[in-house]
């Protein structure tokens, strides 16, 4: 066949291919059987999804000397896994640092670890323009060509291999895991040998095994849109137990669908300085967290742990039914001594006397829990500069709290229950911001002046007079409301009244 006919036949073929006769195009692409008309109209092949398939099969019987850069980007471009991994086979077998320079061209990973595209870049590159859902797919074929580029390959130095630290991968809308999708991930991120910090944010549904190859970072962070079946029963561990260098790690999901019963692996990472274990339903702690010494920062907010042994029933996807034996283990974060950051917000906790224990401890938040009182304990806590102990049902606060020396913010806001505070709150002098919103107090403690540094005061929604105050701590004149002695003895403040 004559050029000038192939590109008659190419030309006559998309024809056929726009319009309501595409399968006489494709009868006639089957005819004709040259690798040059494949080329020339798969284009218009893959827009038929009847024919999608066997267009992208059609591509890997093509020889090697037809394909081009032209394909590739094709199949890159394609909403599809199974056509990216085939441009990827090409452009690997091609093996032409000119393919991946084209493709990749304008690209860096900036200081946050993501994939950005120069700004008003002219050159010749994958894309320019991505919708969001599209992303997840332009993102898996740039990791991909980055992870394959030959090691002579002109591009920007922050993608090239050997210099990528930090990754930074937004997954949207993506298939499950179970078609091997982000386990592709995790498999072609081990090829960057110095990765240390890997964050993986969006729509997966499973922690996949393969995780654990990663073997050199030191930073992982998985947030999940929808957590399917981590920590459910046929799950035994989460699979960490390999990544004994990691010194930060957080899993949190939006909604949960499984509760975290078994995290063995992560109690044998003792370099951990941070852990963030968030909105995964965990009943409770195993006895193991105890030997993470060297923790500083702790966050186990928006869970089911418990301080009592009970047994509850949840319900699972599909309406099954799993029984939770909830074990009073949270006394075993006692022992964790180094803590400087502990926040257990929104679980079902109803005592907390052991954080006397941790002496070292800087940030403390017990909102959202089942707490009744504000124990003596407390008071040993001779660093803590924040506590948050809103949305409880306080109805005690231990005259303890004032050995706090060093406190600059204190919120017992929403405790229906609370009708008084201790004097002893005057003795807080680096109190900087404190919040008594609705409560139901009735008085305040005396010589609230002495709080020098005091910024800000919210005292709304509490049991006050407010249009003349008539509690037993102040000599106020007569017809001075609440604001008007407060605004008195504290200018400096700002004061929350309504």
């Amino acid at each position: 066949m004559t050029k000038t006919e192939l590109k008659k036949n190419i030309t006559k073929i998309n024809k056929l291919l726009r319009s309501d006769s595409y399968e006489a195009g494709i009868e006639l692409i089957k005819t004709l059987d040259d690798p040059e008309i494949k080329k020339g109209t798969l284009k218009e092949v893959l827009k038929h999804p009847d024919y999608y398939e066997a267009g992208i099969k059609s591509v890997k019987t093509l020889d090697i000397s037809v394909i081009d850069e032209g394909i590739i980007k094709l199949l890159l471009k394609q909403q599809d896994y199974d056509a990216i991994d085939t441009g990827i086979e090409l452009a690997r077998a091609l093996d032409e640092p000119a393919i991946f320079e084209a493709l990749l061209g304008g690209w860096s990973i900036n200081d946050e670890g993501k994939l950005v595209l120069e700004e008003g870049y002219k050159g010749e590159t994958l894309t320019k323009r991505w919708a969001d859902e599209s992303w997840s797919y332009v993102s898996y074929a740039l990791w991909n060509l980055i992870s394959y580029s030959p090691d002579n390959v002109n591009i920007n130095e922050t993608i090239k291999r050997e210099n990528i630290l930090k990754a930074n991968i937004l997954i949207i809308s993506a298939p499950r895991v179970t078609d091997g999708n982000f386990v592709s991930y995790l498999n072609l991120l081990s090829k960057f040998k110095q990765l240390k910090s890997l964050i993986i944010d969006g729509d997966y549904r499973i922690v996949p095994e393969e995780i654990e190859n990663l073997t050199q970072i030191k930073s992982l962070i998985l947030k999940s849109e929808y957590l399917y079946n981590v920590g459910v029963d046929d799950i035994n561990d989460l699979p960490f137990s390999n990544l004994l260098n990691l010194e930060e790690l957080e899993v949190s999901s939006i909604r949960s669908s499984g509760n975290m019963k078994k995290l063995i692996s992560i109690s044998k990472l003792l370099n951990l300085k941070k852990l963030i274990l968030s909105k995964l339903q965990i009943p409770e702690i195993p006895n193991q967290f105890a030997e993470l010494i060297n923790i500083k920062e702790l966050d186990l907010s928006n869970n089911s742990l418990e301080d009592e042994d009970r047994i509850t029933t949840w319900g699972g996807p599909n309406n099954d039914k799993y029984t939770i034996h909830h074990k009073d283990s949270i006394k075993s974060l006692a022992k964790l001594i180094n803590l400087e950051k502990l926040n257990l917000k929104s679980n079902n906790l109803t005592k907390v006397k052991w954080v006397g224990n941790l002496k070292n401890l800087e940030y403390l938040n017990l909102e959202s829990n089942e707490l009744t009182e504000i124990p003596s304990e407390i008071g040993k806590l001779k660093k803590l500069k924040v506590l948050k102990i809103a949305f409880n049902k306080i109805n005690s606060i231990s005259v303890e709290l004032g050995r706090l020396e060093k406190l600059e913010e204190l919120d017992i806001s929403m405790n229906y229950e609370l009708t008084s505070l201790p004097d002893e709150i005057i003795n807080l002098e680096q109190l900087e911001r404190l919040n008594l919103k609705a409560n139901k107090l009735t008085d305040l403690p005396s010589n609230l002046n002495l709080l020098k540094k005091l910024k800000y005061l919210d005292v709304s929604r509490n049991s006050f007079n407010y249009g003349k105050y008539e509690g037993s701590n102040f000599k106020v004149s007569d017809g001075d409301g609440l604001k008007e002695m407060l605004e008195k003895i504290l200018p400096d403040t700002e004061i929350i009244f309504w």
